[in-house]
């Protein structure tokens, strides 16, 4: 759409009066220009609260562009729930700072949610991108996407030590998929788990990182460090583990006396028979546990683990999705486990596909 249209939008009294708003920009192109004209819409958005932004995948926002922006929203001082998507943006070190001190200064916030997966995020820009995120008093719910970056452990030791201080975060979604994260940044990352004490719902997305046995050991033991947490779901696709990793990863879950919703996604690593009895042996021990995904495609499951699961599956009653497809099992050898799952009521969602 042409230049006219957005500046019409802009200056709009929809704009200026809305308490929720919902802005899809990714039709247009925001030079600076632009931005600066955004920026001044949104000081004069006295009664906002609610706010949804979106970019496009090719505006690529520019230094001064992030400045404008963000000089506008720290005037939106009732602004309690933030959605930014700035997605394949070519944000980087110097403008991730710029980014950071603009959120930490809208002080009533509660919900943030910012998409910055595809950019060229280092360990630095993460540093300095969350680095007042401490200073958020008032926030519960926290979804930052770092996906398709550039972070190591060092970005996960930045990660930990600033999220772990925010005081009132009860969720936390954290994706960090297709990084260079090994286990030493699943430590850092983990003590967000063990110290934040009012957490009570986490999701990690960890796939594609070069995790082994060893970050999931410190995994384990923070889970054990927080008896409030009620949801947990862990994304630990294409790593480097196999079943030694089970034995902690177990252990950590069937310590979560609390929890209700769980989720495990081990999908493309080299789990065995051994492994997948295992965890499933330590998901029978959490008491409280109401809703549960499993997730063990590409694995190294054969015939003889297929069955053994079977009677262990046979006893969560509250598994409402499977998930063993590619693994070391033919079509003949899932006869017995399919009437075994058939059984279960609450299961929406089961696949064993063979290949």
């Amino acid at each position: 759409m042409n230049s006219s249209s957005l500046s019409k939008l802009l200056q709009s009294n929809q704009i200026r009066n809305s308490s929720y708003l919902y802005l899809d920009l990714s039709q247009y192109q925001i030079c600076d220009h632009k931005s600066l004209l955004l920026a001044q819409s949104l000081v004069a958005s006295k009664s906002l609260y609610d706010l949804n932004l979106k970019f496009s995948i090719n505006n690529k926002i520019s230094l001064q562009g992030a400045q404008n922006i963000f000089t506008g929203l720290i005037y939106c001082q009732n602004l309690s729930k933030l959605s930014i998507d700035l997605k394949n943006q070519n944000i980087d070190d110097k403008i991730a700072p710029i980014l950071g001190n603009g959120l930490t200064l809208i002080q009533n916030l509660q919900f943030l949610n910012i998409d910055l997966r595809h950019n060229k995020i280092t360990d630095q820009g993460v540093a300095d991108l969350i680095n007042g995120f401490s200073s958020f008093l008032k926030l519960k719910t926290l979804d930052i996407d770092l996906s398709y970056n550039s972070l190591t452990d060092k970005g996960a030791f930045n990660l930990g030590q600033s999220l772990k201080s925010i005081l009132n975060l009860q969720k936390l979604t954290l994706y960090l998929q297709a990084n260079q994260i090994g286990d030493l940044g699943v430590k850092n990352i983990s003590e967000i788990i063990e110290f934040s004490k009012n957490l009570k719902n986490v999701t990690l997305i960890l796939d594609r990182n070069q995790i082994t046995h060893l970050g999931i050991n410190y995994l384990a033991q923070s889970l054990k460090q927080n008896s409030n947490l009620k949801s947990f779901t862990i994304y630990l696709q294409e790593n480097k583990l196999d079943s030694t990793c089970i034995p902690d990863l177990s252990d950590g879950l069937a310590n979560c006396y609390n929890l209700s919703d769980l989720g495990v996604y081990l999908n493309f690593n080299n789990i065995t028979n051994e492994g997948a009895i295992c965890l499933a042996a330590g998901i029978l021990q959490i008491k409280n546990l109401k809703n549960l995904e499993l997730h063990l495609m590409f694995n190294q499951i054969d015939k003889v683990g297929l069955n053994e699961l079977g009677q262990f599956l046979r006893q969560l009653d509250y598994l409402i999705r499977l998930d063993f497809s590619i693994n070391k099992i033919s079509s003949n050898n899932t006869q017995n486990f399919k009437r075994i799952v058939k059984k279960m009521k609450r299961l929406t969602n089961c696949r064993i596909e063979t290949d």
